[in-house]
């Protein structure tokens, strides 16, 4: 409750949406893993997101973490997280080129992308481009998609692009991506020494 929301830096989904309609034949999606894990917390704000977790699995004592980077569900992750990588491309605009930086700006809903592109070929350039753009920020921009499987070929990302679809008629969302499982988060962010700082408490759970 003590957290500011900053200023709503998130596009519009209405307004993603109907530029992914009308730029092209040629549809990709991807989205950001682990997106506001990606950056970190500065030293003075740490203390705000402090949790309790039992300390081993007899669940006996607690100890007091503290999360070293921005977690979901914070009211300021979402400004820092799309803030960062704003800045980012905008810092590099003269390398990573137009399309790239036109699509951070313009075609991502928090950390999904969707576009459509005029053929295969500059799909397949702006896939390649934009992954290593957001790999230089330390971003990982997978679970890629498209409406032609040529565009995906030679993708390394992890986890890997999905299987392809067959889109015709379609009337759903067919290339949101699925939010992490409960597994997924507490699999890859517990309590590692580089999300995260113990704080010692004595006291056993009576």
């Amino acid at each position: 409750d003590q957290l500011l929301d900053g200023p709503q830096l998130a596009n519009d989904i209405r307004g993603v949406l109907m530029r992914f309609r009308c730029e092209g034949p040629v549809a990709v999606g991807a989205d950001i893993k682990d997106y506001f894990h990606e950056i970190y917390v500065t030293e003075e704000d740490a203390g705000l997101f402090r949790y309790y977790w039992f300390r081993d699995e007899k669940m006996e004592e607690i100890d007091l973490n503290e999360f070293l980077r921005h977690v979901f569900g914070a009211k300021s992750s979402n400004c820092v997280a799309i803030f960062t990588l704003q800045h980012h491309v905008e810092q590099h605009s003269t390398e990573y080129g137009p399309l790239v930086v036109q699509a951070v700006m313009r075609n991502m809903y928090i950390d999904d992308l969707i576009k459509s592109l005029r053929n295969t070929k500059v799909a397949k350039d702006f896939r390649v481009g934009i992954t290593a753009a957001l790999e230089a920020a330390g971003m990982n921009l997978c679970k890629w998609r498209s409406s032609h499987p040529e565009v995906l070929e030679g993708d390394t990302t992890d986890p890997a692009p999905a299987a392809p679809m067959d889109v015709s008629g379609a009337a759903d969302d067919t290339f949101s991506t699925p939010p992490s499982s409960f597994e997924d988060f507490f699999r890859g962010h517990s309590f590692d020494s580089m999300n995260h700082r113990q704080f010692y408490l004595p006291r056993a759970i009576t």
